[in-house]
């Protein structure tokens, strides 16, 4: 008798063991990556590309890829002055159309003007 209850114990435990579930191991989610800094080129005069949209809090990277310093001016902001090879980041913090441009005086008293458009959303 002591063996039959004893493989009744044994089958018991086994068959509540089944119902009883495991939680499922965590899943790690997926870490998110910071989306990438768009990079603006200066090279001959021009921008590329002109225009660059990008997040609230997001940044934008000028690079002068130019033989030529340049500089750079964005609304109400005195200019940065950016040598060949030099860069700029800059991060936006409000939603909207920001305008930059290029404006360099030439030795005859003219200028040299280019302009670019960064939509914030």
């Amino acid at each position: 008798m002591n063996g039959k209850l004893f493989l009744v114990s044994i089958a018991a435990c086994l068959l509540l063991a089944g119902c009883v579930q495991t939680p499922p191991a965590a899943t790690p989610s997926p870490t998110q990556q910071a989306p990438a800094v768009p990079t603006v080129t200066i090279n001959n005069g021009f921008f590329a590309p002109a225009t660059v949209a990008i997040a609230k809090g997001g940044s934008v990277t000028w690079f002068n890829n130019d033989i030529e310093q340049h500089t750079l001016y964005f609304f109400a902001e005195a200019g940065t002055i950016l040598s060949p090879g030099e860069n700029l980041n800059k991060t936006f913090y409000y939603a909207g159309n920001q305008t930059y441009a290029v404006i360099d005086a030439l030795p005859d008293g003219s200028e040299n003007r280019f302009e670019g458009l960064v939509v914030v959303t």
